[in-house]
């Protein structure tokens, strides 16, 4: 029996596939496990720490895009938020517990073959590549990188209703892809169609979610910067975010040959003013920066390493 929210290969066929089926037939979010516990333990202190609460939600970014994605629709009412603190502040705590509690109750992308996705993994790399797209930010002269990092944290967001609505499809592409980010992207393109790729799903979540124009550009097109309408060097630091934290993910040793070898459009270096010496020691900086948001994360998982 099909779980819900599973498209058959005949339905697939019968409509053809685009990035609005795959949103629409998904079930829902998965967040760690970790993340929504500690946030209920903050959230029961008599004197909750907004500050504690918002650098936790915006370490998981399953987690942010609900938070986003209730406070940029009604009842809520306001210009579109893309960060945690003001998200915050607009809901309220009462209304974030009734939403981390939902999240607990809920709890997964329902249906996602364990073999597919290794969330901690998905969660490790999301991380990395926002640390790297703040901190590129930063290096090309952006004053405010907070929407860099909500970009790099969720730009592979669509890979997760993928996984779930058309999980034999996703087996196909990652049979067919290496182990690049950017391989994975071209066997999507060949299996799923040019406009079901986990950028074009990414999107769509980032509208349905009602985050800014910005946001939903370096998701659709961080893989293909010079596409970008817009925000051409916003899109063009999540490129570059990414290809440093595949330097880091998953094994989180970062070697000169590595960080040498990253695949980067020249378009991007061009565009944001930036060149390949940033690489080595960005990957460093978050390499570091990784084990102090796993400490406030989840502090039992560094006795692993």
């Amino acid at each position: 029996m099909l779980n819900e929210g599973v498209l058959t290969q005949a339905q697939i066929e019968g409509r053809g596939m685009n990035a609005h089926d795959i949103v629409e037939s998904a079930n829902g979010l998965c967040t760690l496990p970790e993340v929504t516990a500690r946030l209920m333990v903050l959230l029961d202190d008599e004197d909750p720490s907004r500050q504690k609460i918002t650098e936790l939600i915006s370490y998981d970014p399953v987690l942010m895009g609900r938070l986003l994605s209730a406070v940029n629709n009604p009842p809520y009412h306001g210009p579109p938020l893309d960060n945690a603190t003001d998200a915050v502040e607009r809901l309220g705590l009462s209304d974030l517990r009734k939403l981390v509690q939902t999240v607990q109750t809920t709890g997964t992308f329902k249906g996602i073959p364990i073999e597919l996705v290794d969330m901690n993994n998905f969660w490790h790399h999301s991380i990395c590549t926002a640390l790297a797209a703040e901190s590129l930010a930063y290096q090309s002269g952006i004053i405010e990188p907070s929407q860099l990092f909500v970009g790099g944290l969720m730009h592979d967001i669509g890979q997760l209703p993928i996984y779930q609505v058309v999980p034999d499809l996703a087996r196909q592409v990652l049979r067919k892809s290496g182990t690049t980010e950017y391989y994975r992207y071209r066997a999507e393109k060949e299996i799923l169609g040019e406009e079901a790729t986990h950028a074009h799903v990414g999107a769509v979540l980032m509208r349905k979610w009602g985050l800014s124009p910005a946001v939903r550009e370096m998701v659709e097109f961080h893989h293909e910067p010079k596409k970008a309408v817009h925000f051409p060097r916003e899109v063009s630091i999540i490129h570059i975010a990414t290809a440093i934290a595949n330097c880091v993910e998953p094994s989180w040793n970062v070697s000169e040959k590595e960080t040498t070898e990253v695949q980067v459009s020249a378009f991007a270096w061009e565009t944001t003013g930036l060149s390949p010496e940033v690489v080595s020691p960005t990957a460093n900086k978050i390499n570091l920066e990784s084990f102090t948001i796993l400490d406030i994360v989840d502090p039992d998982s560094l006795h692993m390493f």
